[in-house]
């Protein structure tokens, strides 16, 4: 075929049209398949070959495990020379043609001239100088083409790289001011950080200077409470108030028969003396007169009515005192569900000393700082009700995690007090919140049975026990709120 060519380096080149290209394939090779364009080539892609045509160049390659099988057919089907060899033999043929001209010429010289044959020589040889010289202006004028379809290509490469370095280069001033900003957040963020680190330390300054000032308050406290309890010992001892005796200590028998009459002095210190009317004063009706005698009183009876005083007073104060030793000291932390909670009626029907902090808003995070003055006093026992604030944000194994969390905190920080987890109390308000407090009042009884953590359980309040809100609990929820309570304090 004359589109289809050789080159003299055995390259292959199609010089037709594309849709002849594909004709040819189909009917001389059978070759068929879906074409694609492909990085500025036409593709035609098969289970046993590939077949790229470059239309700029002219180019065919073939790939595949039956590349060389088609190579080799295409090579058969009347494939020609490249434009080259061609020319190199139209000029050896046109050398043979002039030397046989000469040898005509030579010849019509040494024989006879012929008029007639000498004009068709002539003709011819005028007809090939012409074919000649349209033959290499067409290959000048493909040479210059090719020249310049080359130029056209470096040209066009050659502002394609221009374009590429004007646009890396705009992209790397675009990131050298991204980088600059980038730079000045961070140079601000730092001056902010440092200003919070200064700021936290000094809050963290006041803070220990609060717990300072804390702990002085309840060391004054108690001093006072030891000071105050010893001047009311003593003044007992003493004996120096009649109101200070109890009633049931003083020996009825002994102040009937040593009553003390009334006693006149001079002053404080001097001697105690009994006026005595003469009964010739009395049986004539006349005033009374002081008498000089006296008679001092029975120093005896007073010395032994206030041995008695004295041991009936110090009996009731070991009484007292070996009671509250034997008091635990339990104390309440919770949220503002456990705000109703009167401490002291707890401790009256437990016989302990109990005590109740509510933190209105505390989450299990913030319960660990508001403990702390309660931990420093060292309680027997630390009941934590926590959680019900954190439902709307943390997930139920989360609420569970950090109130264990939260247990673990205060058995490091005081390990000789006992910690109670109160499981949450129902509501209302929220379905979602609701089914939210099951699983982590059931999460909550799994891990107090695993580390053997006591857990107080609410299951008789029910919706009945809240107040409007739904959330808080009325009149009923306390009571019975703080029932278990006392139940739970009573048996352990």
């Amino acid at each position: 075929m004359a589109e289809l060519l050789l080159t003299n380096k055995g390259k292959l080149r199609w010089r037709g049209e594309f849709e002849s290209l594909q004709i040819f394939l189909e009917k001389d090779l059978n070759i068929r398949g879906k074409w694609i364009s492909a990085s500025g080539a036409k593709l035609l892609k098969t289970e046993d070959i590939q077949i790229r045509w470059y239309s700029q160049q002219e180019t065919i390659t073939l790939n595949g495990p039956k590349a060389e099988e088609y190579k080799s057919l295409l090579k058969a089907k009347g494939s020609v020379l490249d434009i080259t060899e061609t020319t190199e033999s139209v000029d050896k043929e046109m050398s043979e043609a002039s030397q046989q001209e000469v040898s005509v010429s030579e010849a019509l010289n040494i024989t006879s001239f012929d008029p007639c044959l000498y004009k068709t020589v002539e003709a011819m040889k005028s007809e090939i100088n012409a074919l000649k010289s349209q033959f290499n202006k067409h290959c000048l004028d493909s040479s210059k083409l090719h020249i310049e379809s080359k130029i056209q290509k470096d040209n066009n490469s050659s502002d394609a790289r221009t374009l590429d370095v004007e646009r890396l280069e705009n992209e790397n001033e675009n990131l050298k001011q991204e980088n600059q900003l980038f730079r000045s957040k961070i140079d601000y963020q730092e001056q902010d950080l440092l200003h919070l680190n200064n700021k936290l330390k000094t809050l963290e300054d006041e803070r220990a200077s609060l717990i300072t000032v804390i702990r002085l308050l309840y060391s004054d406290r108690d001093e006072n409470n030891k000071s105050y309890s010893q001047c009311e010992y003593q003044s007992v001892m003493r004996g120096s108030t009649k109101a200070n005796y109890p009633r049931s200590r003083v020996p009825n028998a002994a102040s009937k028969q040593n009553k003390i009459p009334d006693v006149v002095g001079k002053n404080n210190y001097s001697p105690l003396e009994v006026e005595q009317a003469s009964e010739d004063d009395e049986e004539a009706g006349q005033p009374k007169q002081t008498s000089k005698s006296t008679t001092r009183v029975s120093k005896k009876t007073e010395k032994e009515a206030r041995q008695q005083h004295q041991q009936g007073n110090e009996k009731d104060l070991t009484d007292r005192h070996n009671s509250n030793q034997n008091q635990r000291k339990v104390d309440i932390c919770g949220d503002s569900m456990t705000k109703y909670i009167q401490a002291h009626k707890l401790g009256r029907s437990t016989n302990d000393r109990v005590t109740s902090k509510s933190f209105s808003g505390a989450k299990c995070k913030d319960m660990k700082h508001y403990i702390m003055p309660t931990l420093e006093k060292k309680p027997d026992e630390i009941i934590l009700h926590v959680g019900t604030n954190d439902l709307k944000t943390s997930s139920a194994k989360t609420v569970v995690k950090d109130i264990m969390a939260l247990k673990d905190f205060v058995v490091k920080t005081s390990p000789r007090t006992k910690v109670t987890i109160s499981e949450l109390i129902v509501r209302t308000d929220d379905e979602t919140l609701n089914n939210k407090i099951k699983q982590i009042n059931t999460l909550l009884k799994q891990n107090c049975a695993a580390d053997n953590t006591p857990l107080i359980e609410h299951s008789d309040v029910n919706n009945d026990c809240l107040n409007q809100s739904g959330v808080h609990l009325n009149n009923k929820g306390t009571a019975l709120f703080a029932l278990s309570i006392i139940n739970h304090i009573r048996h352990f």
